[in-house]
């Protein structure tokens, strides 16, 4: 039974990290239109600092893909 339950779970996971990762590309996109259009260079290194680890998360959504 447990094997069935942890198949099932990774099954989902298979489907949602994917979903995940492409989500979360477009936030980047997003961040990086906005990032040069905020009038406040403070503002502009916060989001560049987003940017940096949303990129970082996804490495390791890719590499959790990879892995499954």
């Amino acid at each position: 039974m447990a094997d069935e339950h942890e198949h099932t779970e990774r099954d989902k996971l298979k489907i949602v990290l994917p979903h995940l990762l492409k989500h979360n590309q477009e936030h980047i996109k997003e961040m990086q239109r906005l990032a040069g259009k905020t009038g406040s260079r403070d503002v502009e290194e916060e989001l560049m600092k987003v940017i940096f680890y949303a990129e970082k998360i996804n490495r390791h959504l890719s590499n959790a893909i990879n892995k499954l």
